[in-house]
C-alpha cells in the first residue's frame, strides 16, 4: 500500500509535468499573438486598417478614391475598418488561447495540492497578459 506522501508526490509530479507543458504552450501562443496582424477594409473601399493582437492600429492605407471623398466619409471609413480589424484580432486571439484556458481550468492546480506552490492560472494570466476575461 502506498503512503499518503507517495500519492501526494506522484500527484505533484503529474501537475508539474502538465505545468511545464502548459508553460511551453503559453510561450508558443505568446509568439503567435506577437506576430498576429489582422486587416480590414471599409465597405466603401476608402481605407484599410491593420491591427495587432491587442487591436492597436499598426498600419493604415488610404485609397486614391478616398482623396476624392469627404473628410466625414473617410473618418467613418477609418472607424469602420478599425473596428472590424480589432474584432477579427480579438476573435483570432481568443481562438488561439481558448484551448489552453480550458486545459488550465480543469483539474486541481498545483497550489491546491501544496499551498506554497504557484497557481497555474496566475502564471497563465501573466504570460498571456490576460486582463481577466477573454
Amino acid at each position: 500500500m502506498r503512503s499518503t506522501n507517495e500519492v501526494l508526490r506522484e500527484e505533484i509530479e503529474r501537475v508539474r509535468a502538465v505545468l511545464e507543458k502548459q508553460q511551453a504552450r503559453m510561450g508558443e501562443i505568446r509568439e503567435q499573438l506577437d506576430q498576429l496582424r489582422m486587416q480590414a477594409t471599409s465597405s466603401d473601399g476608402l481605407v484599410e486598417v491593420t491591427v495587432d493582437a491587442d487591436g492597436m492600429v499598426v498600419r493604415t492605407r488610404v485609397s486614391a478614391k478616398a482623396m476624392r471623398s469627404t473628410p466625414q466619409k473617410v473618418e467613418a471609413a477609418f472607424t469602420e475598418a478599425a473596428r472590424a480589424a480589432a474584432s477579427a484580432a480579438r476573435e483570432h486571439s481568443e481562438s488561439l488561447v481558448a484551448p489552453l484556458v480550458a486545459e488550465t481550468d480543469v483539474g486541481p492546480d498545483l497550489s491546491d495540492l501544496v499551498p506554497e506552490m504557484p497557481d497555474v492560472r496566475e502564471i497563465r494570466a501573466k504570460l498571456l497578459g490576460e486582463s481577466g476575461t477573454w
